[in-house]
């Protein structure tokens, strides 16, 4: 751990142009610059931290902002007050913002690639999105993206990162805020999503308002393969900031499910996952007989211990349906969802 301090002095000739940092002609420094006084530039003290390896050879340097002392200093009414963006500016040469590193300039592509349609550059094939629970292929949403891009019907949609960082996982996190704008021709028939004519949409509709709806941030994780493309994108319910959003009174408050409402076309619920849907099949398959289809022929029947032919359980419920023996009987589901072992887990309860 060092705490370093370097004082410029003055500036006597031309900085050469190296890698990321342009030229800069000492006779285009500005007159009243720091860097044309005998002091030059006197910046704080920074902190750093400097890792080797077994050779004592240094692997890592890492000055992450902190600040010692800053009594000589004579930059600290800069922004930034410390490196080389303070030096430039100085200069009369400001640096840009630094190059996002690979995976976070992926995600921040989708801002405008999810609307012009180029977005499947960045991703695999078989590449997922989901959101709020419900899994589709990553084309079902972003395809929506690009009908609505193509179609104009909110051209000033505004996609903001409100925060983007890459996890030590691999993975990327961030926080998205949408907001519509006012929604000015019809929205096209895409996948699962239905066609809403301008004219249908309800007059009291924040869609129809110049601001739109405003969407509050929501978190966001992205995952990637070797190559760098998006193999999964998941926002699973997590909000960030809600002060600007003008959302939160509905239910749900962020997705297509909202938009959809808001536009008076209320999405149904999403289809249930295969296994699941399965398992939830058995409510009416168990009673009616035709459970068969969904089970092996030697599928068994555990209940508290006593392990049972599957057939003896729902045998017995399609022998009691038939007969109208308990014809009110109601079979809830107070849960269910799939493990990652492969296993549904359901929360069963019996009327």
């Amino acid at each position: 751990k060092a705490g370093t301090q370097q004082s410029t002095g003055k500036l006597l000739a031309d900085i050469p142009a190296v890698g990321p940092f342009p030229e800069v002609k000492l006779s285009e420094v500005p007159a009243d610059s720091l860097l044309l006084t005998d002091a030059g530039a006197v910046l704080p003290v920074e902190i750093g931290y400097y890792t080797f390896n077994d050779q004592v050879k240094v692997t890592k340097i890492e000055y992450d902002g902190s600040l010692g002392d800053t009594a000589a200093a004579n930059t600290m009414s800069f922004t930034p007050n410390v490196g080389p963006p303070l030096l430039y500016a100085m200069a009369g040469k400001p640096l840009g913002p630094p190059p996002s590193p690979p995976k976070i300039a992926v995600v921040e592509k989708f801002k405008t690639s999810a609307w012009d349609g180029t977005w499947a550059a960045d991703t695999t094939e078989d590449a997922t999105f989901i959101h709020n629970g419900v899994e589709m292929p990553i084309g079902a949403f972003y395809g929506w993206c690009t009908a609505v891009g193509m179609a104009k019907s909110f051209p000033n949609w505004v996609w903001t990162f409100a925060s983007i960082e890459e996890l030590p996982d691999g993975r990327v996190k961030a926080g998205t805020q949408q907001s519509t704008g006012k929604l000015l021709a019809d929205i096209p028939a895409v996948g699962p999503f239905p066609e809403v004519k301008l004219s249908e949409v309800p007059a009291d509709s924040l869609l129809l308002t110049d601001a739109g709806a405003v969407l509050p941030v929501e978190i966001g994780y992205y995952t990637f393969n070797d190559q760098v493309k998006v193999t999964k994108i998941e926002y699973d319910g997590s909000l960030g900031d809600t002060a600007a959003a003008n959302t939160m009174s509905f239910t749900p408050n962020v997705g297509p499910p909202l938009l959809y409402a808001m536009a008076g076309k209320p999405l149904g619920p999403p289809p249930s996952p295969p296994k699941i849907a399965v398992v939830e099949k058995f409510k009416t398959s168990a009673w009616d007989g035709t459970w068969a289809a969904d089970t092996t022929e030697d599928a068994t029947f555990i209940h508290n211990g006593v392990e049972m032919p599957i057939g003896a359980f729902y045998g017995w419920c399609t022998a009691v349906g038939m007969a109208k023996s308990f014809p009110n009987w109601v079979w809830t589901f107070a849960s269910i969802e799939e493990l990652p072992d492969g296993r549904v887990k359901a929360g069963t309860q019996q009327s």
